[in-house]
């Protein structure tokens, strides 16, 4: 399912994350008490763990700005169409990233979207 970039969080950013960074074969896990993605053998979480998000700022050139508790990331070349906003500045980051790297609509699984849909 396309779903736009700006739109993502949680395991389904996660997982676009996965896929634009290139840093190895993501794996998807969907069971009935959740669902993460793996990728080089370990649970992978940028949107809400540090180790995981700091590398993508030197990495892809990514500005962060905090404007009263408004997180914004946009990635080089910065132009205004790539500029994220969030409400933590992992999730401005990954947004940043993932649409520098796959654009403004990302394909997620359909299986993940019912999993969080359900969970919402």
């Amino acid at each position: 399912m396309k779903v736009k970039t700006s739109e993502l969080s949680g395991v389904q950013l996660d997982y676009a994350v996965a896929w634009s960074v290139d840093w190895g074969q993501p794996v998807l896990h969907i069971t009935s008490g959740g669902s993460f993605v793996e990728l080089m053998g370990v649970v992978f979480s940028p949107t809400s763990n540090w180790s995981q998000c700091g590398p993508m700022i030197a990495e892809f050139g990514v500005w962060l700005s905090d404007d009263e508790g408004a997180f914004t990331a946009s990635c080089k070349p910065h132009f205004d169409r790539a500029i994220y906003d969030a409400e933590t500045p992992q999730i401005a980051i990954c947004r940043a990233v993932v649409a520098a790297k796959l654009g403004d609509e990302v394909d997620i699984p359909d299986e993940l979207m019912e999993v969080n849909h359900a969970s919402s």
